[in-house]
């Protein structure tokens, strides 16, 4: 269940220096494909979750209006919400 992934991730994450998980964080963070987004030509369903901390609202926003055809639900979950809720998975 939802615990389960959660203390896997937290054992992950703490088993791993700091110096890491920043450098890791920063090069995540300085991608930006939105330029292309455009370009995305199939019907596309984003996932967004209600408790998810780390992207936020903004991208969903921003993917809905980048992306034709593109329908946006927002989940009560945390980031990695198809992880926590497979509820929703198909």
């Amino acid at each position: 269940g939802d615990n389960v992934l959660s203390r896997k991730l937290q054992t992950v994450l703490t088993s791993l220096p700091d110096a890491v998980v920043r450098k890791r964080l920063r090069e995540v963070m300085a991608v930006d494909k939105t330029e292309f987004l455009h370009q995305i030509e199939c019907p596309t369903l984003y996932f967004s979750g209600k408790k998810d901390r780390l992207i936020g609202a903004k991208p969903a926003e921003l993917i809905q209006n980048k992306v034709p055809n593109c329908q946006a639900q927002t989940l009560d979950a945390p980031h990695m919400l198809l992880a926590t809720r497979v509820d929703v998975r198909a």
